[in-house]
């Protein structure tokens, strides 16, 4: 069986509290903390002693695309480190890996994603880091190819370094993510690709919940998620099959 759930910037963009308040009560078992933005990370780790985990078997944390400000890589790493250990993996994009010394020290804990690289640079940047795995974004992949080559290069990776999380989702060519169970029908190309995900691998579902931008999210629209949010797992769920 493969961990399924959310990242927090799907839920609620910009506010982890508000999303793991809502995923609360849903039948997702992994969770994505998302801090894309510097302003986001200081806030979210300060909370995390306080957060309960209990309900997720995977939790991850996504770090900023860049860094800036108060807040440093070498200082992000610094109190990822120093953090309660609740997290299973730290997804980076490899445009924010400037120093690979800096960034080594996560060691096994760090998951290098792509988005619009060549595999091969993801595999070369994974290489100079050791031990750190690889985080396979889907949506990202089909977007830059889709014959899904790819996709099929990224998990031939799995061979070197090793899969630590699954990001699953439409990427448009605007950069939004889309759920699955919004479109009328998956694509052949999602449905053969998200068959060769291995089994136990955590998948984190990207796309956007919210049916609006609005920020915060209105009481009537809030009150719709948790039945978007099971109906995007249960359609991933089918689309893995029994494992």
């Amino acid at each position: 069986m493969n961990p399924i759930g959310f990242s927090t910037g799907a839920i609620a963009k910009g506010d982890f509290r508000k999303a793991l308040e809502i995923l609360a009560p849903t039948s997702g078992d992994a969770v994505e903390l998302s801090a894309l933005r510097a302003g986001e990370f200081t806030p979210l780790m300060d909370a995390l002693p306080s957060i309960d985990f209990r309900k997720y078997q995977h939790v991850s944390l996504h770090t900023p695309k860049s860094f800036g400000g108060k807040v440093t890589a070498f200082n992000a790493i610094t109190s990822i480190i120093q953090a309660p250990k609740v997290l299973s993996c730290v997804v980076a994009h490899l445009s924010a890996i400037v120093s690979t010394t800096v960034w080594g020290t996560l060691g096994s804990l760090l998951a290098l994603e792509n988005t619009d690289e060549p595999p091969s640079l993801l595999r070369q940047q994974s290489s100079a880091l050791l031990r750190a795995g690889i985080c396979i974004d889907i949506g990202h992949a089909v977007r830059q190819d889709i014959t899904g080559a790819t996709a099929v290069a990224l998990f031939d990776l799995a061979r070197v370094c090793p899969i630590k999380e699954i990001h699953l989702s439409v990427c448009r060519f605007d950069g939004k993510h889309v759920l699955l169970s919004s479109l009328k029908q998956v694509p052949e190309i999602y449905r053969t690709i998200v068959a060769m995900i291995p089994d136990r691998i955590p998948i984190i579902l990207e796309g956007e919940v919210p049916p609006s931008e609005r920020i915060p999210i209105i009481r009537e629209e809030e009150e719709l998620l948790p039945r978007r949010i099971e109906r995007e797992l249960s359609l991933v769920r089918e689309l893995l099959g029994d494992r």
